[in-house]
């Protein structure tokens, strides 16, 4: 069996385990709204605030229901946030890339809890619409605006990465709320970024109920990624789901394959 089709029989076996497990479980944890069934209209007229453990607010979401898409903070996009901010000491002085950022939370986490400047990136139309918005609203009480959104439609105009997004330290994704057909697409915008940005780890957050989850990462399995699921331990003890994974995805021929993993591990040294 060559390698890549045992790393997918891997992640297949892992999420129907999953999956099944999921099913099983009625609601989820306070913080999990998604899961827990809140409707737009139950959160309507009231920002979503992401709050540091110590209760300091850090960012504010204003919600779109009107938006079929970057309208919502989904559950992964708080994990995600959450595991960020327990190893905040990885993202001090970085330049960081968000790809199909959405609301932008996770980007703007990232900006406030030190990264030296972040880009987030969607479609037009959340760009122009939403994450402009979300800077404006959060940097309005932030002075320092080391944030910025521009588009970047996944599988398009690839050749033209060098020149609009190089200079990244980290590529960043979370809850690719896509149909499963698009994820050729989101593989070539990561197998560019990671070209023009060589040395870029990707940190990716994924529900494994989407039905776009396990094409991708059989995808970037297929273009020799190799992808890590981050233990437990290693997440924000509060800010654990049942049916979100999050992975360090590393470029096979950026790495040797038996330092992959070594170098992943020196990440939290100092965590």
């Amino acid at each position: 069996m060559e390698s890549s089709d045992f790393g997918k029989l891997l992640v297949a076996v892992e999420l129907r385990k999953q999956t099944g497990r999921n099913s099983r479980i009625c609601g989820g944890q306070a913080w999990e709204r998604e899961r827990n069934g809140e409707t737009y209209k139950e959160s309507a007229g009231k920002p979503f605030e992401y709050r540091l453990d110590s209760g300091e607010l850090l960012v504010e979401i204003h919600e779109n229901p009107g938006f079929n898409i970057g309208a919502r903070v989904w559950d992964c996009a708080v994990m995600v946030s959450k595991y960020c901010e327990k190893h905040k000491h990885l993202w001090q002085n970085k330049r960081i890339i968000e790809v199909g950022a959405g609301t932008g939370i996770v980007g703007l986490v990232l900006a406030r809890l030190g990264a030296q400047n972040v880009m987030l990136t969607d479609l037009p139309i959340v760009v122009n619409h939403i994450l402009k918005k979300q800077i404006d609203i959060n940097w309005k009480i932030h002075s320092e605006k080391n944030v910025k959104a521009k588009v970047l439609c996944w599988g398009k105009d690839v050749e033209s990465y060098g020149e609009r997004f190089s200079g990244y330290d980290y590529i960043v994704l979370s809850d690719m709320a896509a149909p499963h057909h698009l994820a050729n697409d989101l593989a070539a915008s990561l197998n560019a970024l990671v070209r023009v940005n060589p040395n870029a780890r990707i940190l990716l957050g994924c529900n494994i109920n989407r039905v776009i989850t396990s094409p991708l990462l059989n995808s970037l399995i297929d273009s020799k990624f190799t992808v890590n699921k981050i233990p437990k331990h290693e997440l924000h003890n509060g800010y654990v789901s049942d049916h979100i994974d999050l992975y360090w995805v590393v470029k096979e021929n950026t790495l040797e394959r038996s330092t992959v993993k070594a170098s992943l591990k020196n990440l939290f040294a100092n965590s």
